[in-house]
């Protein structure tokens, strides 16, 4: 009977996902009681532990794409084969390290982009860190998660100025994050309904002029138009794009006042973590 291909539960080891591959990977060998021959192999290795290490191998290596196999051929165990594709993946250099810390700083929320996708783009650059020995504490993720948001989220980053330090962890912040991001979701497709039936449908447009009595003062009535978009079926205090148009300036009114607090918020939060990592290599 010809052998059935090995179908793996995740995704192969490619050049571009090594972070996801070796946690789910590391997974994998700790359910067959396996990791411990790749973590440290026994200087002493009895017969069980020449076997373990040989189907560790061997799960590590069918959990590889075509094109990873060269830099791990030739090499006999499972241990020389981690240790091989993790150098191979993990630059551990100062510069790496520095371009990383670069691209948290400077991320931000995309419009487009979810909340969830943007929380996952920053927990892998986080885990990315950590992969090389320079991992950020709580406070300072929490910190670069708030600054990576747009200045129409300053009102929900106030709010947590009143939670202690220590209850105020990545897990709670990226809940609420996702919670209100939620919401807004919601509360745009509601105004968008509301807009489209108020401005679309004949029965909720600006109503008729009455009939009167005199021919000309009808007349008059019946030609107003909205002196902003042309459209007769509302005037210029009701037209949607006055309204689209002043939401941006009564925005930046209100940004300008909070801009300040929310500056102080992230000084209070960083400056502990700061000065505990002074001195550290990464």
């Amino acid at each position: 009977m010809a052998s059935q291909p090995v179908q793996m539960a995740f995704e192969r080891l490619n050049d571009s996902n090594y972070l996801l591959w070796s946690e789910r990977m590391q997974a994998v060998l700790q359910r067959d009681r396996l990791w411990q021959v790749v973590s440290k192999f026994p200087t002493k290795p009895d017969d069980e532990d020449l076997d373990k290490d040989q189907r560790a191998r061997a799960t590590i290596v069918l959990g590889l794409e075509d094109s990873q196999l060269p830099y791990v051929r030739g090499i006999k165990t499972a241990r020389g084969v981690w240790q091989a594709l993790k150098e191979l993946h993990v630059r551990e250099t100062a510069v790496s390290k520095l371009f990383i810390r670069k691209a948290l700083y400077k991320a931000m929320l995309q419009p487009g982009v979810t909340m969830q996708e943007h929380l996952h783009s920053l927990q892998l650059k986080f885990a990315a860190l950590q992969e090389r020995d320079c991992a950020l504490d709580q406070q300072e993720k929490v910190a670069i998660i708030l600054s990576s948001l747009p200045e129409s989220w300053d009102n929900l980053v106030l709010s947590l100025e009143g939670i202690q330090e220590r209850d105020l962890s990545v897990s709670y912040v990226t809940g609420r994050l996702i919670e209100e991001w939620q919401k807004r979701q919601e509360r745009s497709l509601a105004a968008e309904a509301s807009t489209g039936g108020r401005f679309g449908r004949s029965s909720h447009a600006v109503p008729e002029v009455k009939q009167k009595q005199r021919t000309g003062e009808e007349s008059a009535f019946a030609v107003r138009r909205c002196f902003r978009c042309g459209s007769s079926a509302h005037l210029k205090r009701q037209c949607p794009e006055l309204v689209k148009s002043q939401l941006p300036v009564q925005e930046q009114r209100r940004d300008q006042q909070q801009q300040q607090r929310k500056e102080t918020f992230f000084k209070q939060k960083t400056v502990g973590s700061a000065g505990d990592r002074r001195g550290q290599d990464c």
